[in-house]
């Protein structure tokens, strides 16, 4: 009986722990709003962070070419997601004279 009045609380714990988690995420999400953000979390956050995304600054040309490569990596997106992501990237963190040196 021990054991399982353990177990439970234990699995308990863990589901609380999950769920702030996933609310953490939610309050501290570093993406801007926008159309193409949608797109994100099945193309590009479900493999890394979105700091990866955030810590760059790439032209439109560099970003086609990084959604391209995370294809071949086993990124689903189709076409139609692959220009909204171009898009939001290209405009959210897309590369200026000034920040291309």
């Amino acid at each position: 009986m021990r054991k399982l009045w353990f177990g439970l609380v234990g699995s308990a714990v863990l589901g609380v722990s999950a769920l702030s988690g996933g609310l953490a995420w939610a309050q501290q999400d570093p993406l801007p709003e926008g159309p193409g953000k949608a797109d994100i979390p099945s193309g590009c956050v479900s493999c890394h962070g979105a700091e990866v995304i955030t810590a760059q600054k790439r032209t439109r040309a560099e970003w086609g070419d990084i959604l391209t490569r995370m294809l071949g990596y086993g990124a689903q997106s189709d076409a139609q997601q692959q220009k909204a992501i171009s898009d939001y990237l290209s405009k959210n963190f897309g590369a200026t004279p000034e920040t291309k040196s």
